[in-house]
């Protein structure tokens, strides 16, 4: 690790001989200790980078300040026209990106290796010209006037490592900025370019304060993910959104466009919109200096109310993947007309489709169950409880829920709405009166609900209660029509009930919610989980328009068909058998059943002895999805055996899945911790600090987590290296 000597020399070579301004940043960070804009015009003297890399610096000390500071470098002008191409292949950026689109040899260039994985690359602008910083691709920033890069032998706040000198200043000269790469910042720079009239002058702070008061005000009607991430963007609260696939120089884009989505602000009140952008926390922290602050807040605005239909795929879906060992979602599953829904939504919805089709057939479920099922005695009950796994809280989990419920709602109004529960019951008590309720409004008695809740962390903590009957009813739900419960004052008994659940939670969250009497209960292996996988990035989602109209009808015809009795052909005669007489069996055809017979026999021992708790239940799926699969076909006479090989196709998949993530087994906390501890570092190198949090030690406390890192360091299964006042962690993958 590099020695305060090493600093002061580092800085003063970097201030006299290669002429740039430094700055000294707190120890560990990419944050300023003194306030840098006087150095954007002034380049500091050599008293004052020994004064800040001193022991006696009096500044360190009121600020806690480790050791050594880091060491920055003011780009611009004031750095002989510095301009620097910050590469960040955790955000997509990569050199190849930089060869393929622009051509650029890098063998000659002057470069960084960041302490983050990443590259800064060095050039100088043409004489007198001033560049911009921007985000010219994804992944990679251009960094220049009005910015500062963190220059070696500083240390990364995230990995703990150093930035290193690929080719240093003073090895080679620095070269002027490639014509084709300046022509691509000119170009970008026209394409951010917006007039501010039309939006008027800066609005002030009375009117700031105004507005973003009637919008958080309008926030808090609304109790989802999103509404919560605007909150946290326009307060600041940014401890609550450090999530490593966002980009903080994005979030005032995405704030505008979550605004827009939500229906907060319209998209034509533009004014309203750029101004809550401009007084929003994070876009103040990013812009707070510049003069131009309105104008990128009516840029920002401009882009996201009319910017063209864009997408690409984000890359950390692979990555998990990979890791996980989980196979890609077998997307023939999506047939038939729910098939067709899902596809039309993955258009113009950033939901993955996985999300999408599985959200859009637990919504179908409430519809088939109780009127259609196999011509079997298994009497199999076509209900699912679904629970869509994330990387993180940005997976669009919540938006596959959304897009889901709102088109069956468009489609069939309050015939879908009064079947729908969005929220959390606060006990089982609660689910039986709904599905009562429901009962004795159906002609037919059928209490068919369909319980929508976003966190599936909640309907754990009900269940975990003292006399909570949550998890048994859920249980007992799965598979039978009837629920009765008694107390010494009361009984409730609900019959004919079929309850399917809709529910979301991050990975990491959902492997340690559980608790022993829950998954020896058997609730675990009662949930159909869906695996992380890409997000894609749209830029303003387009309508569904005629397209949209169609499918909408064709659900309300499906959906009426199901409820009055599907047309089958008796005698070469078509007739409607009424649903009220009887509930409607739906056979295998005889190669489907063939199929079928040599998965049961074949296929799926071999999958129970490998993993048992993973294919528990997993063939009672398979006959609940083709059943729900042959209806969304419209196959009422015979299930396929084109529709089973979907479906066993999806099962391998759940299967890998269940695998893959499924929550702890451990006994006690300490045991838990340490899974979790020894699942997250196989993403790799952690700080202490980092590790911590992103297990959420908190709900353990700081004494168990620290038992189970001296544990695991003791057994050799974890690395502890001691930098300064840093832990830095690390799995080891052999044991001698």
């Amino acid at each position: 690790m590099a020695t305060r000597e090493d600093f002061i020399t580092s800085a003063a070579d970097l201030r006299f001989r290669a002429g740039f301004s430094v700055i000294p940043l707190i120890a560990g960070t990419k944050k300023p200790i003194v306030s840098w804009e006087k150095y954007q015009k002034e380049r500091a003297g050599y008293g004052e980078i020994l004064l800040w890399w001193s022991a006696e610096d009096s500044r360190n000390d009121k600020k806690g300040i480790a050791e050594v500071c880091n060491l920055g470098i003011v780009c611009g002008s004031i750095s002989d026209g510095l301009v620097v191409l910050d590469v960040d292949p955790r955000k997509g950026g990569s050199l190849g990106t930089l060869f393929r689109k622009f051509g650029l040899d890098l063998t000659e260039a002057v470069m960084v290796e960041t302490g983050g994985g990443g590259w800064h690359i060095y050039y100088k602008a043409p004489k007198g010209k001033i560049i911009n910083t921007m985000v010219l691709l994804p992944g990679i920033e251009v960094r220049s006037e009005g910015a500062i890069v963190v220059a070696p032998p500083s240390i990364h706040p995230d990995t703990g490592k150093e930035y290193k000198w690929v080719c240093s200043p003073f090895d080679r000269e620095i070269e002027p900025l490639p014509f084709q790469l300046m022509q691509a910042i000119e170009k970008k720079k026209a394409d951010n370019t917006v007039s501010v009239k039309g939006y008027g002058p800066e609005p002030t702070k009375e009117i700031v304060r105004s507005v973003l008061r009637e919008v958080l005000l309008s926030v808090g009607e609304q109790a989802d993910s999103q509404s919560e991430a605007i909150n946290h963007y326009i307060l600041g609260k940014f401890d609550k959104l450090r999530d490593k696939e966002i980009d903080r120089s994005g979030w005032s884009y995405t704030l505008a466009r979550l605004l827009l989505e939500k229906g907060i602000v319209a998209q034509d009140d533009h004014i309203r919109l750029a101004t809550v952008v401009y007084g929003s926390n994070v876009h103040k922290s990013k812009f707070k200096n510049r003069a131009d602050r309105w104008q990128d807040a009516c840029r920002i605005a401009d882009i996201a109310i009319n910017a063209d239909y864009s997408e690409g795929i984000d890359e950390f879906t692979e990555v998990i993947a990979n890791k996980y060992k989980i196979p890609p979602f077998p997307e023939k599953i999506c047939t038939g007309l729910i098939g067709e829904i899902a596809h039309a939504l993955d258009e113009i919805s950033e939901a993955p489709l996985a999300y999408l089709y599985h959200a859009l057939m637990t919504c179908f479920s409430i519809y088939a169950a109780g009127s259609v099922t196999l011509n079997t005695n298994l009497k199999v009950k076509p209900t699912l409880y679904t629970i869509l796994l994330g990387h993180s809280s940005h997976s669009r989990k919540s938006t596959a829920m959304d897009k889901a419920i709102d088109f069956f709602g468009d489609a069939l109004g309050d015939n879908f709405y009064d079947r729908t529960y969005q929220g959390f019951f606060g006990s089982g008590e609660g689910v039986l009166k709904k599905l009562a309720d429901v009962g004795q409004k159906n002609s037919r008695g059928l209490a068919n609900v369909l319980w929508c809740v976003d966190e599936f962390e909640q309907v754990i903590a009900r269940s975990t209660m003292e006399h909570s009957i949550l998890a048994p009813l859920l249980q007992t739900l799965y598979e039978s029509d009837r629920f009765e419960y008694t107390t010494v004052t009361r009984n409730v008994r609900v019959t004919n009930a079929y309850l399917s659940l809709l529910s979301s939670s991050t990975i990491d969250t959902f492997a340690s919610m559980w608790e022993k009497r829950l998954t020896e209960g058997g609730l675990l292996n009662r949930l159909w989980l869906v695996a992380p996988h890409p997000a894609k990035k749209l830029v303003l989602p387009p309508e569904l328009g005629a397209e949209g109209e169609r499918l909408k009808e064709d659900l309300r015809e499906l959906i009426w068909s199901l409820e009055q009795g599907p047309v089958i052909k008796v005698g070469g005669v078509e007739r409607r058998l009424a649903a009220e007489i009887n509930t409607h069996k739906i056979p295998l055809t005889t190669k489907a059943l063939d199929l079928w017979t040599d998965f049961y026999l074949e296929e799926f021992p071999i999958l129970t002895e490998e993993a048992p708790e993973a294919a528990r239940r997993l063939e009672t799926y398979g006959l609940r999805f083709a059943l729900l699969t042959a209806l969304s076909r419209k196959e009422f006479e015979g299930i396929s055996r084109d529709t089973l090989e979907r479906v066993i196709a999806l099962l391998k998949y759940e299967f890998s899945v269940r695998k893959a993530l499924k929550p702890l087994d451990a006994k006690s906390d300490t045991a838990k911790i340490e899974q979790l501890i020894c699942r997250k570092l196989c993403e790799g190198q952690l700080t202490k600090r980092d590790l911590y949090r992103s297990i959420s030690g908190h709900r353990y406390g700081a004494g168990l987590f620290e038992r189970a890192l001296d544990n695991l360091a003791r057994i050799g299964f974890i690395h502890i290296e001691r930098k300064g006042k840093q832990a830095l962690i690390t799995l080891v993958d052999t044991l001698d």
